[in-house]
């Protein structure tokens, strides 16, 4: 019985409690509506965002003595955090309503300088895309933003990074058959449903001021945190005491969406109606129920000191927007602001112009897939920050785990943060152990060729400006070659084995 109540709730404090259905609530939906249900749009937004990191600073510092019991003396990676820091953001683009497509323009401009961080192509029906200027600048980006004095400061990296992707434009991160969901067939027939549901589940229901009319087109909302938190608490009551409504509404939509589900997901929602209609049978019992759960709720809030302590700090954030409707174009505003201890911390203000009309939105019918634009960018990344070393570990019983770790070192740390991490099996033969030769190679950036005739494996390398090849034999399993990790040696690596440490695995470190 507790699940369907809290399936009810999470809906409910989702949808409807920024919503509301009473006065300057159903205008605002009204909005919402026209919207929804348009075939398309274009938009041109601007975000501004600015930070104190002292205030931020502080912030961190407090909660972390205060809740992790750490000193502030040892909060070391936080003495960059200093001054004040604007960024501002641009995006443009068009959406298909309908189909729930999207194409999107975008830049970045920190300390006076932009970047471009080119186009990204969505869709459930389409995958994911971006143009190569989202990895060309993004890498520029990152190493702006990580401070720190490294192999990317200079402009080589960049330079070879763009030579490398001179002749490609589009990256694909997800194909169509990696998206998830489906989408309706009639997407207005289900935005009309939900915006029903709203307005007969939550008829007479108000925001108590948050969402008001402001001119003859115009809506704003204005709340902080805490007053959502209290709003949530209003909307549970409500549902507490109007169940049957709710749940009446909640059913004709969950019908209507049904017909665009799965088979799977239509069986699921099936199974939510059915405990719906429970609900509405011993309804005194969710109520008390629901009221008990509040009541607990409201004395923590009232009586627990950290949670006092958190509805203080919700209070400090509060968001401000406002939508006008000029009839097939529309003006957003909003403004995100959060102070701490009386100073402001951090303030977002955003800018959007939307214009309703028909759009389409393209797939790229040429484009690199995410395999492939690693081996490139993987290339030019160790090429000016060299692979010095590999760390192995590997389980001293291979039938309990016959996975290997494997991981890459470079110079310094990588632009985007980690390491070069890769798994493998591995075979034990005569007590040593075998390793994938390619891979292996492809980590430490070393070119292997394959003689098919031969069935002979090589590893070519420039010494000296003289070309070398060395044979690596080993066993072939699968079409792969294996070698031992010893056979590395000829190729002037240096290999430590500890077999001592740790009673349950393996450590080799391979060291050019």
């Amino acid at each position: 019985m507790r699940r369907i109540t809290a399936v009810l709730l999470s809906i409910v404090m989702c949808i409807g409690v920024l919503s509301g259905c009473s006065g300057a609530e159903v205008g605002y939906l009204d909005i919402s509506r026209k919207m929804m249900q348009a075939d398309g749009m274009s938009f041109d937004a601007d975000v501004e965002m600015n930070v104190d990191l002292d205030v931020l600073k502080a912030a961190i510092t407090d909660f972390a003595v205060e809740y992790m019991g750490v000193t502030e003396e040892s909060l070391t990676e936080l003495d960059g955090l200093t001054g004040k820091k604007t960024v501002t953001m641009h995006f443009s683009g068009k959406e298909d309503i309908q189909n729930l497509d999207v194409y999107m323009k975008t830049s970045v401009t920190v300390d006076g300088k932009t970047y471009d961080l080119g186009e990204m192509i969505y869709g459930p029906k389409l995958g994911m895309y971006v143009s190569k200027e989202a990895l060309l600048n993004g890498a520029r980006l990152v190493a702006l933003l990580d401070g720190k004095e490294n192999a990317y400061d200079d402009d080589l990296f960049y330079t070879r990074l763009q030579n490398a992707f001179m002749d490609e434009t589009y990256i694909r991160i997800l194909s169509e058959d990696d998206m998830v969901g489906t989408v309706p067939e009639d997407m207005t027939a289900l935005y009309d449903s939900m915006i029903e549901f709203l307005l007969d589940g939550f008829d007479g229901f108000t925001t108590d001021g948050m969402i008001m009319k402001t001119g003859s087109n115009t809506y704003r909302l204005k709340a902080n945190a805490k007053e959502y938190v209290e709003l949530g608490i209003k909307a549970t009551e409500y549902i507490a005491n109007n169940l049957e409504k709710v749940c009446d509404a909640l059913e004709v939509f969950l019908t209507d969406y049904k017909q665009y589900c799965t088979a799977e997901e239509a069986e699921a929602l099936e199974y939510v109606i059915v405990r719906l209609q429970s609900v509405k049978g011993n309804q005194e019992e969710h109520k008390e129920e629901i009221m008990t759960a509040l009541e607990e709720m409201k004395d923590i809030l009232e009586n627990d000191p950290d949670a006092k302590k958190l509805m203080d700090l919700l209070e400090g954030l509060v968001l401000e927007a406002s939508i006008t409707d000029n009839g097939d174009t529309f003006r957003e505003t909003e403004d995100l602001t959060f102070q701490y201890q009386g100073k402001e911390m951090f303030a977002l203000h955003l800018t959007d112009y939307i214009k309703l009309a028909a759009v389409t939105v393209d797939v790229p019918s040429d484009c690199l897939t995410l395999e492939e634009t690693d081996a490139l960018y993987q290339q030019v990344e160790n090429s000016v920050n060299p692979v010095t070393s590999a760390s192995i570990t590997y389980a001293k019983d291979a039938a309990e785990d016959p996975t290997a770790t494997i991981d890459f070192l470079h110079e310094t740390e990588l632009l985007f943060g980690g390491s070069d991490l890769d798994f493998s099996n591995f075979i034990i033969e005569d007590g040593r152990i075998y390793l994938p030769l390619r891979m292996i190679c492809d980590g430490m950036d070393e070119t292997v060729r394959w003689d098919s005739a031969a069935k002979q494996a090589y590893v070519v390398q420039e010494v000296d400006g003289t070309t070398k090849e060395t044979p690596m034999s080993g066993l072939i399993y699968e079409n792969r070659t294996y070698v031992k990790i010893r056979d590395f040696e000829a190729l002037g690596y240096t290999v430590d084995f500890d077999s001592q440490s740790d009673p349950y695995y393996n450590f080799v470190t391979l060291t050019k």
